[in-house]
């Protein structure tokens, strides 16, 4: 996932806005788009019937993924409704005590 997932952050948001990079094109922008929803898809697929990726109980991989999802869905104010498992998963790992906590001061960095 991480190379959709960044590639469109660092194309739409940091590039631009950090590294001097010029706005991306409207057709860069869709391509972009369009990788991620191709992710979000796959990896809707397969978290179906799972509540995690690996075994039933929060993961490292969880946390990695969910990492770019969460910054995906930040930065690019990219819905996730349609992606039923994926907003299940998310919603679940969201509601962790610690992740809520590591949310909060990530938000702070980013405003």
């Amino acid at each position: 996932y991480r190379p959709a997932f960044v590639g469109a952050i660092v194309g739409q948001v940091l590039g631009p806005k950090m590294f001097g990079r010029a706005e991306p094109t409207i057709e860069e922008v869709k391509e972009q788009n369009a990788k991620v929803e191709k992710e979000l898809g796959d990896l809707d697929g397969q978290l179906a019937g799972k509540s995690y990726l690996v075994g039933d109980s929060l993961s490292i991989g969880d946390l990695q993924v969910y990492n770019e999802v969460a910054q995906t869905v930040w930065m690019l104010k990219q819905s996730i409704k349609d992606f039923s498992n994926v907003k299940a998963w998310y919603d679940r790992i969201s509601e962790d005590p610690i992740v809520q906590e590591l949310n909060v001061e990530a938000a702070a960095i980013f405003e």
